[in-house]
């Protein structure tokens, strides 16, 4: 249904949910009661009025930041990654802060709608870890996060959270005097 403006125009909304990329196809039907014309004028359901639509919309990254990790740990780094045309592929993007390369990983879908998930290797020693998420919808819009990708990423630092430990064995009575003990 159009609805009437001033003077002899009339307006209608396409629902956002049937302009998809396959695109739209439309015609229009006016009367007077009397006449009733189709624009275009012949056969308008058969060959209708149609336009094209792209996506430059990039895909939406969710992520709360892993600040620290301990030592001999794997981080489990989880987004949620929406799209309106659909997501194509999560990378999680990892190394060493030490490191010159990221390694590229898969993100998994996880349990709950919208999740991917990836863990990132455990490292044996005190560190710093970067990470970035990457996110390719099918029309190839990519999104990191941070929004700065590689170039500024995150940093999880590799921490010891373990007290040391004490292995001791007495000493026996009756150490001679001068003599060292070991």
């Amino acid at each position: 249904t159009m609805i009437p403006l001033p003077g002899s125009y009339y307006t209608a909304e396409i629902p956002g949910s049937d302009v998809t990329l396959d695109g739209v196809e439309y015609y229009l039907s006016a009367s007077d009661g009397r006449f009733t014309v189709t624009h275009p004028a012949t056969n308008p359901a058969v060959a209708p009025n149609s336009f094209t639509v792209v996506d430059t919309t990039r895909p939406v990254i969710e992520h709360d930041p892993i600040k620290e990790s301990p030592v001999m740990s794997s981080p489990k780094i989880i987004a949620k990654v929406t799209d309106a045309v659909g997501v194509k592929r999560v990378s999680l993007f990892y190394k060493r802060a030490s490191e010159r390369s990221f390694v590229q990983a898969d993100m998994a879908m996880g349990s709950a709608l919208d999740v991917y998930v990836a863990h990132i290797p455990a490292m044996d020693q005190l560190g710093v870890a970067l990470y970035y998420i990457e996110a390719e919808d099918f029309s190839a819009n990519i999104k990191t996060h941070p929004s700065k990708g590689g170039s500024q990423p995150h940093a999880i630092s590799f921490v010891d959270t373990e007290s040391p430990v004490i292995a001791h064995t007495r000493i026996a009575d009756g150490q001679e005097a001068g003599n060292p003990v070991l």
